[in-house]
């Protein structure tokens, strides 16, 4: 996601639940890519990447700082991840049984009720 701000700052969103490396190597390439963008359209506007994510690893926040990488964290409140209506905790679902299809299920490991 992109947003920007009454400061014309653009920030680039990448959301996870848990952040770990791949997280700050996706934001990094992101932001990168974009500054290329703009540097080539002639534009000077400040880009900064955000993670955001319900956990992350703590090297993540660690290196972020001690690496001075202009990236910031967000932590997402729990209370999000029940957007879908789903809570995180809930029981899996059952599959269907659709005629034809138990080969497919079975050669998956799955178990039809």
């Amino acid at each position: 996601m992109r947003t920007i701000d009454r400061s014309d700052v653009t920030r680039l969103w990448e959301f996870k639940i848990g952040a770990s490396y791949e997280a700050l190597g996706q934001i990094l390439v992101y932001v990168a890519m974009a500054r290329r963008a703009e540097e080539a359209s002639g534009n000077d506007c400040l880009i900064r990447g955000v993670i955001a994510a319900f956990d992350f690893q703590p090297e993540i926040a660690y290196t972020v700082e001690r690496m001075n990488l202009s990236i910031e964290l967000v932590t997402l409140s729990p209370v999000l991840a029940y957007a879908g209506g789903i809570p995180a905790s809930a029981e899996p679902a059952s599959l269907p049984v659709i005629p034809g299809q138990s080969g497919l299920f079975a050669s998956m490991g799955v178990e039809l009720y």
